[in-house]
C-alpha cells in the first residue's frame, strides 16, 4: 500500500505523543519487534519510524 506521501506503508501501529515545555515523548507499539530492529529518524520536521520483522 502506498501512503499519501508516496511511501510504502504495509502496516500501521498505535502511537502516543506527549509534549511539555521541555520535551516531546513518542511511544510506539511495535508488536513483535525488538528495539534493535527499528530505526527512528527526524529530518526537516518529519519523524520516520522504520522496522522490519520477518514472519
Amino acid at each position: 500500500m502506498i501512503d499519501s506521501w508516496g511511501m510504502l506503508a504495509e502496516w500501521s501501529f498505535s502511537v502516543d505523543i506527549k509534549e511539555d515545555t521541555a520535551q516531546i515523548t513518542i511511544k510506539a507499539d511495535l508488536l513483535g519487534m525488538a528495539q534493535r530492529d527499528t530505526h527512528v529518524s527526524v529530518d526537516r520536521c518529519r519523524l520516520t519510524i522504520f522496522g522490519e520483522s520477518v514472519f
